[in-house]
């Protein structure tokens, strides 16, 4: 398995690559709130990281954002819930690595949490916010 490191670097150039160079920041902020998840199960799956780049991989320039949005928001470790005793874990509010500690319930749906619309509302308006900050 490759380094995190170097999957974003492909990330990255495949981002230029697609004329999406705005979404790295998005991508950066969207990927820390996962940050720590793939060292607590105990599966062989592809990382986050892994599956952006192939889905980039997958596409071609020029890229409509709300197309690469609604795709990004029905990857696969999208399906991985967390819950400390009745609290679930909402990845798009709190850091998994803040969340994290004994006694956390980790298991994999058959769907993506929160609902894709969600998360692709999320990350355009995180896009959005890049390209005109405050």
């Amino acid at each position: 398995m490759q380094a995190v490191e170097e999957v974003m670097d492909r990330v990255s150039e495949r981002l230029v690559a697609l004329h999406a160079a705005r979404w790295l920041p998005v991508l950066h902020r969207w990927l820390s709130q996962y940050r720590g998840l793939y060292d607590v199960i105990a599966v062989d799956s592809e990382s986050p990281e892994s599956q952006i780049i192939a889905l980039l991989e997958q596409m071609v320039a020029p890229v409509d954002d709300g197309h690469l949005a609604a795709r990004l928001a029905r990857l696969d470790f999208l399906t991985w819930r967390a819950r400390l005793e009745k609290q679930p874990w909402k990845p798009l509010e709190v850091p998994f690595q803040q969340f994290w500690n004994e006694g956390v319930a980790i298991w994999q749906s058959d769907r993506e949490y929160p609902e894709p619309t969600e998360t692709e509302r999320w990350l355009l308006a995180c896009l959005e916010r890049v390209e005109r900050p405050a």
